[in-house]
């Protein structure tokens, strides 16, 4: 931008000529007021991203648990903040693909929800919550809200009802009015919806069903 200077190569901070605030080199990264040398923080991270056991981190490096786990949430948080600043922009889906997964841990299982835009294979966010049920599928819906431009719109989801649900309640702009009150709700146009239930024969998969719903004017079709 042109408005950033060198305060101090020394403490590697910087100056903004605008409000002639100084900030460090680190700022806004999950090494911002950190002591620990960032190589020991990146392979840690990485450690962890790849499964590693926190007890087997802590062993092999002679590191606190709670310094792990803070340096975890950080890179966490900042992951966040970076797929909200770069994903989570309006943009022409096309298609999105959803699916979930059940994850067992320590202590009891999860369920996943994740979705993707299947030209781009872009992939648009993920939710974690103790149960598959609607409000899984409602928490994904949002992100995916949030990705998308009000365009025509096609999610390939399996048979679970609650899919249909979420994307009903959540795909609706205002219809402008000229009295007061709430303003009543529409679905987007064009926004469809393929269920590929699977059949089952003898814990082998025979054949699934297309199910498409078109939801702005609740009209189905099976194939």
């Amino acid at each position: 931008m042109g408005n950033i200077s060198v305060h101090s190569l020394k403490e590697r901070r910087y100056v903004c000529d605008v409000c002639k605030q100084t900030f460090a080199a680190s700022k806004g990264s999950i090494f911002y007021r950190l002591r620990s040398v960032q190589e020991l923080v990146i392979l840690v991270v990485t450690l962890l991203a790849y499964g590693c056991p926190v007890q087997a981190i802590v062993a092999a490096f002679g590191l606190d648990e709670r310094t792990v786990s803070d340096w975890q949430a950080r890179a966490g948080q900042h992951c966040r903040q970076v797929h909200e600043h770069l994903v989570q922009q309006p943009r022409d889906l096309g298609q999105v693909q959803r699916d979930e997964i059940r994850v067992k841990k320590q202590g009891g299982i999860v369920w996943m929800a994740s979705a993707i835009q299947v030209s781009t294979r872009l992939w648009l966010g993920g939710v974690i919550h103790a149960h598959r049920d609607g409000q899984l599928m409602a928490a994904l819906v949002g992100k995916i809200r949030a990705c998308a431009l009000c365009r025509p719109l096609l999610f390939c989801t399996d048979g679970f009802k609650a899919y249909v649900q979420a994307i009903r309640a959540t795909f609706r702009e205002a219809l402008p009015r000229r009295q007061p009150g709430r303003c009543r709700l529409r679905p987007w146009d064009h926004l469809c919806i393929a269920q590929v239930i699977k059949q089952y024969a003898r814990e082998h998969v025979v054949g699934p069903i297309c199910q498409f719903c078109h939801l702005a004017n609740s009209c189905w079709r099976r194939r």
